[in-house]
């Protein structure tokens, strides 16, 4: 391998090759397989009439790799790439390789745990150069190369379902409103009296009053009221919850999402007794998402029995 991989174990994977892209436009767009780093020169993708876009270079990409052996891609990647999934679906259809994604987090908490620098948080920076943005998308498809060789349990095939349906999309105006208001008070209701709580959620959930931060409370309040938690068996709700939060490795991007950010964050800083969070050592991270989703589940039930 050109780039160097000390951070990282020495990739194990099947017999079927992989190959890795961390996907962006032009040379940002970069693909790592079992021998390393390959150019886009090297597939000898056709011309396309105009010029290629985002799609055209995907679509191109993603054939020729097909025809290689597997691929894995970031989850979010199809979708910004400007594929439809129908594009996808007949291409991987027609492969008798297989198409995997990782988490969007994956490769930024990779960097986290190794401390790698990550320049491509920092593009707003005059010191960050566009010879600096290459060697990022050079390594982070690199990293998804290691994860998805070294940990083939986080892999996912890629599926075209539409995401969960979602009414609520943040928490304005009650922000604003300092969550004062006739609407933020009809979620908070929704929830289980505040001393009614175990002390670990207490703990968590406790604003400076003695009652609920409502900031913090109040994403797990309105997701109780989303029409898909009840749109099946009354037996799969919570698991429905779950989904809707984003509560686990390849949950959808949205505010939920977010929110459970923020609670497993405070559980990691107070296990690892630190206050920020790139003090806090990867196991003890592991934990603290293992303590969320089960400190979660926990409210959605008390909730629901107080309804």
């Amino acid at each position: 391998m050109t780039t160097d991989t000390t951070h990282a174990a020495k990739a194990t994977y099947d017999s079927t090759p992989l190959h890795a892209v961390d996907f962006g436009t032009g040379a940002a767009l970069a693909i790592h397989g079992p021998d390393g780093p390959v150019s886009k020169k090297s597939l000898a993708l056709p011309r396309v009439a105009g010029g290629k876009t985002p799609r055209d270079e995907f679509r191109l990409i993603l054939e020729a790799l097909l025809l290689l052996g597997d691929v894995v891609v970031e989850s979010p990647t199809v979708g910004s790439s400007g594929c439809e999934p129908d594009d996808v679906r007949e291409i991987v259809s027609r492969s008798d390789h297989r198409l995997y994604t990782l988490s969007a987090r994956c490769v930024k908490n990779y960097r986290m745990d190794f401390g790698l620098t990550n320049p491509k948080s920092f593009v707003k920076y005059e010191t960050v150069s566009e010879s600096t943005q290459e060697e990022a998308h050079v390594l982070d498809a690199e990293i998804l190369y290691l994860i998805a060789t070294n940990n083939r349990e986080r892999l996912r095939l890629w599926r075209d379902a539409d995401p969960c349906e979602r009414i609520h999309t943040s928490v304005r105006p009650m922000d604003k409103r300092g969550y004062r208001d006739a609407r933020s008070d009809e979620f908070m209701a929704l929830l289980p009296p505040f001393a009614s709580l175990p002390g670990e959620l207490q703990a968590v959930l406790a604003g400076q009053k003695g009652d609920y931060s409502r900031s913090m409370a109040m994403p797990f309040a309105m997701a109780l009221t989303e029409p898909v938690i009840d749109d099946g068996p009354p037996e799969k709700a919570r698991r429905r919850y779950e989904k809707l939060l984003g509560l686990y490795d390849h949950g959808y991007p949205s505010f939920y999402r977010r929110a459970t950010v923020v609670w497993m964050q405070r559980n990691a800083k107070a296990a690892a007794g630190v206050t920020k969070m790139a003090d806090v050592p990867p196991p003890v991270r592991k934990a603290a998402w293992k303590t969320t989703q089960r400190q979660i589940r926990m409210l959605f039930h008390l909730a629901r029995a107080s309804a």
